[in-house]
C-alpha cells in the first residue's frame, strides 16, 4: 500500500500542502485569473458495512488511487476517457495504449473498455494521472464486492464548476478500522480527523495576484499566482479549517 512519502501517486493538493510544486499541480489552475474561487469537495460516509467516498470533479483522480491500493482484486475492469492538454504519446511512450490516441479538441484523448491487472493499472495511474483528467471507472473482475469507484465520463456542466457538487465520482468499499485509517489519511494528509460517520471537506481558492514571468508574454500558463489554499473540515459537530499560501 502507497503511503505519504513514498514513489506513487501524490494529489495536486496535497503537494501544495506539502509545498512540493511542480507542473502537475500549475497546470490545474491555468483557468483561474484573480479572485476567490470554489475548489473540489469531498465527503467521507459510513453507513453500517460500508464507506462512501463523495466527491466533485478534481477529487474523481484521488479517489481512484485509494481504489488502486485497498482493493483486494488483481484484474480490474476500466472504462471511461483519460484527457489531457499534455502530449499523451510523450506521457505513455511505446505502450500499445498510444496507438489510440486521438484529438479533442485542444486536448488529446484515449478511450477504454478493458481489463487491466492491478500492477499494470497502477503503472499506468502514476504515470499518466499527474497530466491528465481521468474520468475513469474501475471494479474488480476477480470477485464480487461492493468495492468499486464509479467516476462521469466526461467534463463537468460549467455551473458544476462555480458551485462544486459531490456528484463527480462515488467511491464504495467495505468499512473496517484499516480502510477507514488509509482513506482519512490520504485525503486530509493535513488533519486529525477522529472516527466519525459523515466527515465533510471543502477546498477554497484565493488567488490574491498574478504576477508575469520576467521574460515573455504574460498569459494563463505563464503567470505565476499568489494562492491562499483554505481547507475547511467539519465532523461530529466540529469545525476545523487550515490556510496555506504559495506560489504557483
Amino acid at each position: 500500500m502507497w503511503k505519504m512519502g513514498e514513489k506513487g501517486y501524490i494529489h495536486f493538493l496535497t503537494k501544495i500542502i506539502e509545498r512540493k510544486v511542480d507542473e502537475s499541480v500549475r497546470w490545474r489552475f491555468y483557468r483561474y485569473g484573480k479572485g476567490e474561487f470554489s475548489g473540489p469537495i469531498l465527503q467521507v460516509m459510513v453507513r453500517g458495512k460500508k464507506i462512501t467516498l463523495r466527491a466533485s470533479f478534481m477529487y474523481e483522480d484521488l479517489l481512484q488511487w485509494i481504489y488502486l491500493n485497498l482493493t483486494g482484486g488483481k484484474i480490474h475492469k476500466v472504462t471511461g476517457n483519460i484527457e489531457s492538454y499534455f502530449s499523451l504519446k510523450n506521457l505513455l511512450g511505446d505502450s500499445p495504449l498510444s496507438n489510440r490516441i486521438r484529438n479533442a479538441g485542444s486536448k488529446q484523448k484515449i478511450s477504454l473498455n478493458e481489463e487491466f491487472e492491478l500492477e499494470e493499472m497502477k503503472k499506468l495511474f502514476i504515470t499518466i494521472a499527474p497530466y491528465s483528467y481521468m474520468f475513469i471507472s474501475i471494479s474488480p473482475v476477480t470477485f464480487t464486492s461492493i468495492e468499486k469507484i464509479k467516476s462521469k465520463k466526461k467534463f463537468p456542466k460549467p455551473e458544476d464548476l462555480v458551485e462544486p457538487k459531490t456528484n463527480f465520482a462515488t467511491l464504495t468499499f467495505p468499512f473496517n478500522h484499516k480502510n477507514y485509517l488509509y482513506i482519512t489519511k490520504t485525503v486530509l494528509p493535513d488533519f486529525k480527523v477522529r472516527e466519525a460517520n459523515k466527515i465533510a471537506l471543502e477546498n477554497i481558492y484565493c488567488i490574491r495576484k498574478l504576477i508575469p514571468p520576467e521574460k515573455g508574454e504574460a498569459t494563463r500558463k505563464t503567470v505565476t499566482r499568489d494562492l491562499i489554499l483554505r481547507r475547511r473540515v467539519s465532523y461530529n459537530n466540529s469545525f476545523h479549517e487550515k490556510i496555506y499560501q504559495i506560489l504557483i
